[in-house]
């Protein structure tokens, strides 16, 4: 155990170090955001070594490149120090405090998730063997592209999204963690990234770090609400399931159709109504959530990309503060906008290479919060400021980020076949039990933010003085601060406010069509008074209450999207408002998604599974954008409602602790159910090991891999072919070598050319053929370096491996009943 804590203390310096180095250039990068992005500093840090060192590694992928991607940022971030002239030391000393509360927020975050993952260690299970066969690739690989790891051939690389792979790898070099504990521990980097982000998101927008608090227990600690219902014995008769909530939504296919009920397809009532017993419905549709994905430990790309995407969150952040008229302006004199241009590019391209289902709506996020910021600052004044200003800058954008990109897409080919219309509905239940806690806070704010917004600057009727609206507050073009009532002289930075120049801040009225769509949320009675719009709420009424009834999660979602739409057309409020509405609009739009249309994917030809992967990421996303909007979401409508009654603002804060309290069950026994299962079946002390399992249960096996390790290169090898989700395929996924084939189902959902069958018949033929001229040809024809006998080969294919001791000679590993085999051919040593 202490040999795992060096190693904690160990990654924790090297990411304290890059946090520092990086500092300046964050300082520089996030000027509209009152903590100048010290909670994203690591980020920053983490994505600039990382894509230099990518870009290098098309040149020579090593431990030197990586060295150089930390030099190089070093020398800009010196630059940037030395040409600030004492200011980062000055942002410093006046911020020590959350200097401080950061720094201990992360390590925290990062000690308390390595120990979850010390009792929680084995890279086994689930697939955990394709991850790590991928982590170990992005660091075996002479070049970039990575070559696949269970797909040997020349021009094989691996055809996923697997830049947050290689950010993790490209870090864990730089530490000298061996991988079996390096895999873990970035796990818990990312989670402590993630926390550390979501707090510093929270702190941006509300100014309280009691709600940067809650943004991070809504990514990371909230599960949905299925595990109370699970622990008081509601609709479940079994003990506690911590797998069940991320299988909660179930499609129902039967007679050729979807089954689909208002309230709940899956029911016995709905079922035996159908004539179907429970064997009809399949666990099928997974509908992950950070605390599950974090705690069940997979390295997958939709774990190890929410880093980026939370810093792409952030910069939109920034981009939605920043006071000018053309936040994104590429052309002459746009000074240091090309830098905000740059990081938005690069963060988003790195969205593209590690998750790319992540891309549209985070990307859509950070074009909503720039169309938002310049409607709510009265910029867009013609249609030549909307087209120069929004459309121009946002498809640069994407122009920007595919460059960036370029060197992964080049390589990759596309495996899905478009879109397909999903005739799948979800009920009010599982709808209201996976979005409840989230749905408490954003609904009721939503609906106040509208209320609040006929016509900003006004007097609310039955409000006190001191709670009227009141004008913006001028900020600081250049840091981004506000200044003091009265005061024209920024106290950060000292730039002198410039009236003329800058123009004075005004109420900026509604568009008329707004302000009458938000007349009835603020004034029910005067509608009665406007026969048109009397109508036209009427039937707006109608149609939602309908869908909500033929299509509740629609109903929903479509509401909320509405709102938020309103909120932005109605110039809401102030730019965290704005920012606020992008991400509930976005996130809405991703949950409608899910249910209007699919990704046509290897799975789509069942039913069943039709919509799996689409549900999967979307509904990830959604949660991530909902986390980010829940402080300033629950923090302004506490305060409206203060204004109104303390009674409402005492029992909407009481709804919330108790689904809190009902978020919180999940990962409380999640935990304890992982750690009692570790207890009872692995029998060992707490480690980062994750191949400790492989050490006990098999020490042949384990000390041959072991050795292997010391090869040189990424040789191609030949071990036992099997099914996914068992042991097979652990040679290539613990060494990063190139197996033949690993598991073929995997390969067949990332490759457009399906499954690899004859490589797995090839696999077979080679350690069961009693001809050694044919398994000289297979060894030939894929161009094997060594063959491994384990105890799986021993296992399926039984007397046909002991061929290789007369056909290759004696095996150069020879361990505990395990034996490699070099191949050797004419010209070699």
């Amino acid at each position: 155990m202490l040999a795992s804590f060096v190693d904690v203390g160990i990654w924790w310096l090297a990411s304290v170090v890059l946090s520092v180095v990086a500092w300046p250039l964050t300082y520089r990068l996030f000027r509209f955001l009152p903590d100048r992005g010290l909670g994203f500093s690591r980020l920053v840090g983490w994505l600039f070594t990382g894509y230099a060192a990518y870009l290098m590694g098309f040149v020579a992928n090593s431990r030197a490149t990586s060295a150089l991607a930390w030099l190089a940022l070093a020398l800009l971030s010196w630059t940037l120090y030395r040409g600030a002239q004492g200011e980062h030391r000055a942002f410093l000393k006046a911020n020590s405090a959350l200097v401080f509360f950061y720094e201990v927020c992360f390590f925290v975050l990062f000690f308390v998730w390595t120990f979850v993952r010390m009792k929680h260690p084995n890279i086994e299970g689930q697939e955990k063997f394709m991850d790590f066969a991928f982590f170990n690739s992005m660091q075996r690989s002479a070049r970039m592209p990575p070559m696949d790891p269970w797909l040997a051939g020349a021009t094989h690389y691996v055809n996923y999204y697997y830049f947050g792979y290689f950010l993790n790898a490209a870090f864990a070099r730089m530490t000298f963690i061996g991988p079996d504990r390096a895999y873990n521990l970035a796990v818990s980097n990312d989670f402590a990234l993630c926390g550390l982000a979501m707090l510093a998101l929270g702190y941006n927008l509300t100014k309280s770090l009691w709600a940067g608090l809650v943004a991070c227990a809504g990514l990371e600690l909230f599960g949905n609400l299925h595990g109370a219902l699970q622990v008081l014995g509601v609709d479940w008769n079994g003990g506690f399931n911590w797998w069940e909530p991320t299988r909660l939504i179930k499609d129902v296919w039967a007679n050729g159709h979807y089954l689909n009920a208002w309230w709940w397809s899956a029911s016995p009532s709905s079922l035996a109504k159908a004539g179907l017993g429970p064997g009809a419905v399949q666990d099928a549709l997974i509908s992950e959530f950070p605390a599950f994905s974090l705690l069940h430990g997979d390295l997958h790309p939709h774990v190890s990309s929410m880093p980026l995407a939370l810093l792409v969150l952030a910069l939109a952040l920034n981009l939605a503060r920043d006071p000018s008229e053309s936040p994104l302006a590429l052309g002459p004199g746009s000074g240091r906008r090309w830098e905000g241009w740059l990081a938005l590019v690069l963060a988003l391209g790195a969205v593209f290479m590690g998750n790319t289902w992540d891309l549209p709506a985070y990307g859509l996020c950070v074009s909503v919060a720039l169309l938002g910021g310049l409607h709510a600052g009265g910029s867009l004044r013609s249609a030549g400021d909307l087209l120069r200003r929004w459309l121009l800058p946002s498809v640069l954008l994407v122009v920007g980020l595919l460059l960036v990109s370029a060197p992964f897409w080049a390589f990759f080919e596309n495996p899905t076949h478009g879109f397909g219309m999903s005739g799948a509905h979800t009920g009010m239940r599982d709808t209201l039990v996976f979005w409840g806690l989230f749905l408490a806070v954003l609904v009721p704010y939503s609906i106040a933010r509208v209320a609040s917004l006929a016509s900003p600057g006004a007097p609310v009727p039955g409000t006190p003085a001191s709670r009227q609206p009141r004008m913006p507050a001028r900020i600081c073009p250049v840091c981004g601060t506000k200044l003091r009532a009265g005061k024209d002289r920024c106290g950060h930075c000292g730039t002198v406010w410039e009236a003329a120049a800058q123009g004075e801040p005004t109420v900026l009225q509604p568009p008329a069509w707004a302000s009458a769509c938000c007349l009835p949320f603020r004034d029910p009675a005067a509608v009665l008074a406007r026969p048109a719009l009397a109508a036209g709420t009427v039937a707006a009424l109608a149609l939602w209450t309908a869908a909500l009834v033929l299509w509740p999660t629609v109903g929903i979602f479509g509401a909320l999207a509405a709102l938020s739409v309103l909120t932005l057309a109605a110039r809401g409020g102030e730019r965290e408002g704005v920012f606020t509405a992008a991400l509930i609009l976005t996130g809405s739009l991703a949950v409608l998604l899910t249910e209007c249309v699919f990704l046509r994917d290897a799975f789509s030809g069942t039913p069943q599974l039709t919509r799996m992967n689409t549900v999967f990421k979307f509904y990830f996303q959604a949660w991530i954008l909902f986390s980010a909007a829940l402080p300033m979401a629950l923090i302004w409508t506490l305060r409206r409602l203060l204004t109104w009654s303390r009674g409402a603002a005492l029992a909407y804060a009481a709804v919330f602790a108790v689904l809190s309290i009902g978020a919180l069950v999940y990962p409380v026994e999640a935990v304890a159910y992982v750690w009692d299962d570790f207890d009872q079946n692995a029998g060992m002390a707490p480690t980062l090991n994750g191949a400790a399992w492989l050490q006990r249960s098999d020490p042949g096996d384990f000390e041959a891999i072991q050795a292997m390790r010391k090869f040189p290169g990424q040789p191609v090898i030949a071990e036992a072919e099997g099914g996914a989700y068992t042991h097979f395929a652990r040679v290539s996924a613990y060494t990063g070598f190139r197996a033949i084939v690993g598991w073929g189902n995997h390969e067949s959902q990332w490759r457009p050319e399906g499954w690899p069958l004859k490589q797995q018949n090839d696999v077979d033929e080679l350690y069961t053929t009693t001809d050694t001229a044919r398994a000289l040809q297979i060894l030939d024809a894929y161009g094997v370096d060594y063959v491994f006998v384990g105890t799986l080969e021993r296992r399926k294919y039984g007397a046909g491996v002991d061929k290789f001791a007369r056909l290759l000679g004696p095996p150069v590993i020879d361990t505990l009943g395990t034996q490699v085999y070099r191949v050797v051919r004419p010209g070699q040593p």
